[in-house]
């Protein structure tokens, strides 16, 4: 988990809680493992709840196929291929979760905007605030 959320998010940190070994994700999201689980805690709110949905997805990934994930892993420490920034993740995953034709990423101004019906949020790639 630690090798894939460090090329998602760019900074995965390693924490201790009760004893346990945990990594904190996106500053946000508390990924604690157990023997036989993992349980992800975060506090709600807008852009913590996307970062859960992502860490939750990738938890998810590496349980279907540990193997292409460490292969991936691999490659793309090896190849230096993983050359994706932040702000182009987030994009894509807002497209996929409300369409290409709903989100407008602007990468000079660091805004990420995202339309659905009449609702309009705009996301703040630099302080991570989401604007209603």
């Amino acid at each position: 988990v630690s090798t894939q959320s460090t090329g998602l998010a760019g900074g995965v940190e390693q924490v201790e809680q009760s004893g346990k070994n945990c990594l904190k994700v996106f500053d946000s999201v508390l990924v604690i493992q157990e023997k036989n689980k993992v349980v992800i805690q975060w506090e709600g709110s807008n852009m913590n709840d996307m970062y859960a949905d992502a860490v939750l997805t990738l938890c998810l990934q590496i349980e279907a196929n540990p193997q292409a994930i460490k292969q991936s892993s691999l490659r793309s420490i090896t190849q230096g291929k993983d050359r994706s920034t932040f702000e182009d993740r987030v994009q894509k995953l807002l497209m996929e979760m409300y369409g290409e034709e709903n989100v407008n990423y602007q990468p000079r101004l660091k805004y990420i905007t995202i339309t659905v019906d009449t609702e309009k949020a705009v996301v703040n790639l630099k302080s991570y605030e989401v604007q209603m």
